[in-house]
């Protein structure tokens, strides 16, 4: 599921076929899970949570994704991690640092099981960008300390333990870089 083209599939992983998946554009790094037998797809920055009983569509929009407060939500690169019967959203976030939106922290909350688009939990901060670690900092060097980003969030769970992956410093330069993060409290801890 890469940006804009929505899908390809392959039987070898060297011939692959574009799918039109029946949603014509999710932008960037669309999110997709299977949850409770569904396909659910999130675009880049928008609202409309997609559904489908199959990896490859079609998708129609089963709702729009809202918060606790009944306000619609757009987050950017966001990713779902589907854990038994809960279902966990995660995407990064601009704060303010002195005076400055140029930080991303890392947000985390449980969806409804019933009614995923909408969130059962207030959003919680599971990581903030720090500008005492270099491959945090944004620039073909890194040398940007005020200006701090963190993007791609992807989470797993494995033997019992949460691990959230996510990538710094812009895709633009070849300082990019990949941090993984781990929990074995629970994922949203």
């Amino acid at each position: 599921y890469p940006s804009y083209q929505v899908a390809y599939v392959t039987e070898d992983f060297v011939h692959w076929k574009h799918v039109d998946v029946g949603v014509h554009d999710v932008r960037y790094s669309p999110a997709i899970v299977q949850f409770r037998g569904k396909w659910y797809m999130l675009g880049h920055g928008m609202a409309d949570l997609y559904c489908s009983d199959s990896p490859t569509g079609p998708f129609t929009v089963c709702g729009q994704m809202t918060g606790v407060d009944g306000k619609v939500k757009k987050t950017a690169d966001a990713c779902f991690l589907a854990d038994g019967d809960h279902l966990y959203i995660y995407y990064p976030e601009n704060v303010k640092i002195d005076g400055m939106m140029c930080c991303l922290v890392t947000m985390g909350a449980e969806l409804n099981p019933d009614r995923p688009w909408e969130y059962l939990t207030e959003p919680v901060e599971l990581y903030r960008a720090d500008p005492g670690i270099q491959w945090h900092r944004w620039g073909e060097h890194n040398q940007e300390g005020r200006a701090l980003y963190l993007e791609g969030q992807w989470a797993i769970k494995k033997n019992g333990r949460y691990y959230l992956l996510f990538s710094s410093g812009g895709t633009e330069f070849s300082s990019y870089a990949h941090g993984v993060m781990i929990s074995e409290e629970g994922p949203l801890s």
